[in-house]
């Protein structure tokens, strides 16, 4: 598992030869810090990388390089070994799903039944999640579908 303090250090003190980019796992951004250090850009953008790490929040350090547990809202919404699950995202009247999304999407699976809490709660858990990197927007919109679906049909 990544550290978040051992990724600002090192982007801080090495970043202008890339080793915080070979340590979060981004190696081709790695090789082109590796390959520019001779100009002193990637010095200038290893210091910024550090300061953005430095001020990223630790959710969202886990959710971009560590793909564990991601808890926005008392909601646990990934997990690092996610099981999937196929969500069908056409209507209950059994029309195809909105334009730009295929008609089955692959979303984690603690994503499409958080525990408790209101339906706008769960909605802006979601988008802290999506804002966050840690669903795509297929993923969300998906998620959010079955959200409004399942409480649609529970709640009459």
């Amino acid at each position: 598992m990544r550290s978040k303090s051992t990724a600002t250090v090192l982007s801080i003190c090495f970043g202008g030869i890339g080793v915080h980019k070979f340590y979060l796992g981004e190696t081709n951004s790695g090789r082109s810090y590796l390959l520019f250090c001779w100009t002193f850009v990637p010095l200038v953008l290893g210091f910024f990388d550090g300061l953005r790490l430095l001020a990223m929040s630790q959710a969202a350090f886990d959710a971009r390089y560590n793909r564990r547990h991601l808890y926005v809202g008392g909601v646990a919404a990934i997990q690092q070994q996610s099981t999937n699950v196929v969500v069908n995202v056409a209507s209950p009247s059994g029309h195809s799903a909105p334009p730009g999304l295929p008609p089955q999407t692959h979303v984690p699976a603690a994503v499409t039944a958080p525990a408790g809490g209101d339906v706008a709660a769960r909605l802006g858990a979601l988008h802290d999640l999506k804002i966050a990197g840690a669903l795509t927007d297929a993923e969300f919109t998906a998620a959010k579908q079955k959200l409004l679906t399942t409480s649609g049909t529970s709640g009459s």
